[in-house]
């Protein structure tokens, strides 16, 4: 069978496994694929629209924030994936249009591991096997919930494919790595920083151990990919990257990463998204990360892991080992960067030293901007995954290799079985319908329900809002809501403010003039 046919029926099976584990959402495919920070893409994706069919920059809106509007610089707009969903909405809506970006990412996430553990071992089921690790692992489940951004893993091996390509003298791959991480500028900052620190390990590990690597053309086409990666990313980048160190009005810190970090034990037990959730609760329930955290190793991983590395230290293959001790570094290296400043075992943390992450933050400051070392991990699993299939393929090289291998696959995805995913409803008070179609230029205070579902709402009634779900706030947009009386009827006039909605159960002194089950409406004297 060619290999062409080989690699569509590949994609074909982690299309069919993708609806399997997604099933949930195949079966109400108007509802939202997780919830939280997931209506905030779906804004992205109107906003974008909206910019569109407006004429303005999509870097700054006052339709949040109203009346001064915020910058829009330093939102998750992830416009590798929204930008594709916000064509795609025209035909099928804003929520299915994000939904299948979700799927588009589960599927390409398992192909690109696919292909490039392949590439590294030639065999079709240990690739196979590798790519059914990266994309329906506990990392990838739990960021189904609401990270948009977090669910393209599939970056990671595309690039180091086209990389690793180069390295061996390959002529034009080199455009490949380059668009690849120019375009990872456009999915998440952590991201292009992880493929800024594999590329370095990796460059510097083939110049050490690989001679071919040194050559003047390969020394070229590493120093194009930058350039190519640069040229693309830098539009954005540059413009983000002005704006955090030259606008005061930016000086706000994101998460705290002592909150944010990987405790040691969820290497070794399954979180809150895993099918055994119940049963492991009496650990990650009283842990503030959990909805983070997807850093489930699994046993039968392990085993075999330890099984390859007792393998690779026995006399064969310099070249072998050396390939083996590479991912098994980087995969170290970042686990540990993932356990954040101080080292926290079973929700106790030990701050009597300092983990590299803490020194890291320090010289680099744009993690400040960041805070969540837990997401360090994606780099770990992308290395489990090519480890996994390295050894899997010496297995096969074994007289009941493939019944192993077939064992190895089924105690995994037991291991790995998430929970149900969960999909919510897209349900909605009529009103905003009604308030659509009110005529003027207004403004609503929106407190019906979570900040991020009323971002949802706002696609629908398309009216300002005063205040708004951001991914970073601005100093000034901070200090307005503090400092301002929204319940003073003079103010909410000067600002043009037309309506309050609260939760039903909530009571204004301001006219009342709709109540349903989702909202209360009262409107403000002009």
């Amino acid at each position: 069978m060619k290999s062409r046919q080989v690699v569509w029926i590949v994609a074909g099976a982690y299309a069919v496994l993708t609806v399997l584990y997604l099933f949930p959402l195949f079966r109400n495919f108007s509802g939202l694929a997780g919830h939280g920070d997931a209506w905030q893409f779906v804004w992205n994706i109107w906003w974008i629209k909206y910019a569109w069919a407006h004429d303005v920059s999509i870097w700054y809106t006052n339709m949040l924030h109203w009346p001064s509007g915020i910058p829009l610089i330093l939102q998750t707009f992830t416009l590798a994936s929204s930008l594709p969903a916000a064509a795609l909405s025209y035909l099928i809506g804003l929520v299915p249009a994000y939904n299948v970006m979700v799927i588009v990412h589960f599927v390409f996430s398992g192909l690109g591991m696919y292909l490039l553990c392949w590439y590294i071992t030639r065999n079709t089921f240990a690739s196979f096997l590798g790519g059914f690790l990266f994309t329906f692992s506990p990392y990838h489940f739990v960021h189904f919930y609401g990270h948009l951004h977090l669910l393209a893993i599939e970056v990671f091996p595309f690039a180091v494919l086209f990389l690793l390509r180069t390295l061996e003298g390959k002529k034009w791959d080199w455009i490949g790595a380059g668009i690849v991480c120019g375009l990872t500028a456009y999915v998440d900052w952590y991201y292009l920083f992880f493929l800024f620190l594999i590329f370095a390990v990796i460059i510097f590990w083939n110049l050490a151990f690989k001679r071919e690597a040194r050559t003047r053309g390969v020394l070229l086409r590493l120093g194009l990919i930058v350039l190519c990666a640069v040229i693309i990313a830098l539009p954005y980048l540059g413009t983000v990257v002005h704006g955090t160190y030259h606008n005061p009005d930016f000086d706000i810190l994101g998460h705290d990463p002592l909150l944010n970090s990987t405790d040691l034990k969820s290497f070794f037990i399954p979180g809150g998204r895993s099918v055994y959730q119940e049963a492991t609760s009496w650990y990650w329930d009283h842990w503030p990360a959990w909805r983070e955290t997807g850093s489930y190793i699994g046993y039968t991983v392990i085993v075999l892991l330890l099984w390859g590395l007792w393998k690779a230290c026995l006399p064969a293959g310099k070249a072998r080992s050396n390939h083996f001790f590479l991912w098994s570094f980087l995969g170290i290296l970042f686990a540990v960067l993932s356990l954040g400043p101080y080292l926290q075992i079973g929700g106790r943390i030990i701050t009597s030293f300092h983990l590299p992450y803490y020194w890291l933050a320090e010289h680099i400051s744009i993690l400040q901007y960041a805070g969540v070392p837990v997401r360090f991990f994606v780099v770990t699993l992308f290395c489990l995954a090519i480890l996994t299939s390295k050894v899997i393929t010496r297995v096969l090289t074994y007289r009941h290799g493939m019944k192993i291998a077939i064992i190895f696959f089924i105690l995994l995805a037991f291991e790995y079985l998430p929970a149900p995913v969960e999909v919510s409803a897209v349900t909605v008070s009529p009103f905003y319908e009604t308030l659509r179609s009110e005529p003027g230029d207004f403004a609503v205070i929106d407190r019906s329900d979570a900040e991020a579902k009323v971002l949802y709402y706002q696609t629908i009634h398309e009216k300002h809002l005063i205040g708004g779900y951001t991914t970073r706030p601005t100093v000034s947009t901070e200090r307005f809501l503090k400092e301002t009386d929204f319940m003073n009827k003079k103010i909410l006039q000067e600002l043009n403010v037309r309506y309050i909605l609260t939760k039903p159960d909530e009571i204004l002194t301001f006219p009342l003039v709709y109540q349903d089950s989702f909202l209360t409406a009262y409107q403000v004297p002009q």
